[in-house]
This record gives C-alpha cells, sequence and structure tokens, in this order.
C-alpha cells in the first residue's frame, strides 16, 4: 500500500473532527508549509499556495479550532490532535476466513 499524503492520512482520521473536505484541505497545506503549524509565516505560505487570503485561512483555523482537530496553546502555539499526529509506520492486515 502507498504511503498516504497529508490530506489522505487526515480523511482518514477525520471521523471524530467531521471536518469539510475544505478544511482537510487547507489543515494539510497548513502542516506540509514551512514554519511552525498556524505561525505568521506558515499563513502567508498557506495563503499563497492556496490562493486564498490570510483572513480566510484565518476563518479555517477558527473552524478547525472549534472542531478540536487544532489546539491553541499560550507561549507555544497551535498543535494538533493526537489522533491526527503521525506517529511512524501504520500497518493494516487484511485477512480472510480461514
Amino acid at each position: 500500500m502507498p504511503e498516504m499524503n497529508t490530506a489522505q492520512y487526515l480523511k482518514f482520521w477525520n471521523g471524530p473532527f467531521s471536518m469539510t473536505e475544505k478544511e482537510i484541505l487547507m489543515l494539510s497545506a497548513l502542516i506540509d508549509s514551512p514554519g511552525e503549524l498556524c505561525s505568521r509565516e506558515n499563513r502567508e505560505v498557506t495563503a499563497t499556495r492556496t490562493n486564498s487570503s490570510i483572513t480566510m485561512i484565518n476563518t479555517y483555523i477558527k473552524r478547525i479550532k472549534d472542531k478540536k482537530a487544532l489546539k491553541k496553546f499560550n507561549g507555544v502555539g497551535y498543535k494538533l490532535a493526537p489522533l491526527l499526529v503521525r506517529r511512524g509506520t501504520i500497518t493494516i492486515n487484511f485477512s480472510g476466513p480461514t
């Protein structure tokens, strides 16, 4: 099975968050952009890559925070919900009846 890109990974684990397709794509772009997650630099790069305004990026960040997929920590910045953080390799085995 090929490795998942960020958007595919977020879609796979999206169940508890109920993010829309656009929210997933925006969060994926934020994760894949350089800099700290949701920093000014990160938002500017994401805005350019997605042909969006900073205001639009901020709106999506708020929506994603409201769905608990992102959390802001004072003095630290934004963090992804633990379920959305990649941790090594995930292997899923399928087997039929024996």
